[in-house]
């Protein structure tokens, strides 16, 4: 009984530390752990919660329990992969895109959820230049702190980027255009 109860606990344990790692593996894991065998040896689980109830005897228990998939991506958690996948490294760095302070990630986000304009995920040369010109005037926007400026130039809209501008008159009745 001792052999077969150490079984079911190894059994377990097996089960929750390859959900661990799977979602340890995906795009979105965000842990407050430094690393993937702290996690595991304090015995924390993928969801947060124990790897193992320690309150419970039965050895069929462990085996009853249905295990939860691995989370699914959302449709805007793989727009931004798809997205990601064509500005990093060339463009952006991978680090730089997973920080959400940055201007990097920010531009990146409000590409792949928020943008009115919505482009296809691109498969040409011609559709990713295209992409990674609007991911760049996005990033400039946002590491200029575009909110702040005087005249928003009609950027971050919905309006091919190339159309991002407007005449602006100074002061002195001279006309700029943007």
């Amino acid at each position: 009984l001792m052999i077969c109860a150490a079984l079911v606990f190894s059994f377990a344990f097996l089960i929750e530390a390859q959900k661990l790692m799977n979602y340890a593996a995906s795009p979105f894991f965000k842990s407050g752990t430094s690393s993937l065998a702290s996690a595991v040896e304090n015995g924390f689980g993928a969801d947060g919660g124990e790897m193992y109830d320690s309150s419970s005897s039965s050895s069929s228990s462990a085996l009853s329990q249905s295990m939860p998939s691995p989370p699914q991506l959302t449709i805007e958690e793989k727009r931004m992969e798809d997205i990601k996948s064509i500005i990093s490294p060339h463009i952006s760095t991978p680090e730089s895109l997973q920080l959400l302070h940055t201007p990097q990630y920010r531009a990146l986000y409000w590409l792949a959820v928020e943008d009115g304009r919505r482009l296809t995920i691109p498969t040409s040369s011609t559709q990713k230049s295209k992409l990674i010109q609007r991911y760049i005037l996005a990033l400039l926007y946002f590491a200029l702190d575009g909110k702040r400026w005087v005249h928003d130039f009609k950027f971050m809209t919905a309006l091919d980027e190339c159309r991002w501008n407007m005449q602006v008159e100074d002061e002195n009745g001279e006309v700029y255009t943007g």
